[in-house]
């Protein structure tokens, strides 16, 4: 899976912010794969057995 996810935002003025923040990467990724993996056997878009596959492979996550 790929995301693109902004690192600020623009203001009415067409002004770029960033935010002077250290974000917690670790806790963000726990949290998206905690979040993902509660939604989609909801939906009936994946069973828990490849749920417990996925999680068993060694995931790696960028952030740029």
């Amino acid at each position: 899976m790929h995301i693109l996810a902004a690192d600020g935002c623009f203001s009415k003025d067409d002004f770029f912010y960033a935010p002077f923040i250290n974000i917690n990467t670790t806790s963000l990724k726990k949290l998206f794969i905690h979040k993902i993996f509660k939604m989609l056997p909801k939906k009936g878009l994946i069973s828990e057995r490849i749920i417990d596959l996925i999680l068993s492979w060694s995931i790696t996550i960028d952030i740029y």
